[in-house]
């Protein structure tokens, strides 16, 4: 019985420890903000992913500076604020472009579409809105605002918004309804905003 109390007495110790950490160290929610540039928007292609995969053994994981508070990514469905939004086949291909890539960066050890409830402790959410999106003969036009909030506490540390050219691929996609889509470059610029967060990039990294 001593032992149980012991060990429940150490688990609750080190929750603190974190907690005092993560006030420590995470931004107040609202002063760390960025206004990302618009991407141009050259010739990518998309990469169909399978679903979730294993968790990454930790000696693949790069070490980030809130590593020891999160090790997972939820991107869940992407949020539509515009009046004409795109079909939803393509929000759940670049829901899954986005979650393929960032993967790709091995900052987390999982990267998911739904975290379980029960994980909230350590998880951040990728908030992908779609602010609006014009659809023209050669391409669209989108906005998009991206914000990295705390599972747990529903705080933002910090959020951007961009604007650019989707151009399709290939002139038999004008006729479709859906279209394909470059979009390799909007993908990277997620990535890149979620790695700034996780992973400032010394000079000497570049």
């Amino acid at each position: 019985m001593n032992r149980a109390l012991y060990s429940g007495h150490m688990l609750f110790v080190m929750r603190c420890l974190f907690g005092i950490i993560a006030i420590c160290m995470l931004p107040a929610c609202g002063i760390m903000q960025k206004t990302a540039q618009p991407h141009s928007m050259p010739q990518p292609s998309l990469t169909s992913a399978s679903s979730e995969p294993a968790v990454l053994p930790n000696s693949e994981v790069r070490p980030s500076r809130y590593a020891m508070l999160f090790n997972t990514l939820e991107v869940p469905p992407l949020k539509l604020e515009a009046q004409t939004p795109p079909s939803e086949e393509f929000l759940e291909q670049l829901q899954q472009a986005f979650i393929n890539k960032i993967r790709d960066t091995q900052l987390f050890a999982r990267v998911v579409s739904k975290a379980e409830t029960r994980e909230r402790d350590g998880v951040l959410t990728l908030d992908v809105s779609i602010l609006s999106w014009d659809e023209q003969p050669a391409g669209g036009v989108i906005e998009i605002r991206l914000g990295i909030v705390d599972m747990r506490g529903r705080c933002e540390f910090t959020h951007a918004t961009t604007r650019g050219e989707l151009k399709r691929i290939g002139a038999i996609a004008q006729a479709s309804s859906i279209g394909q889509y470059e979009i390799n470059p909007l993908v990277d610029g997620v990535a890149v905003f979620v790695t700034d967060f996780m992973h400032p990039h010394p000079i000497n990294e570049l």
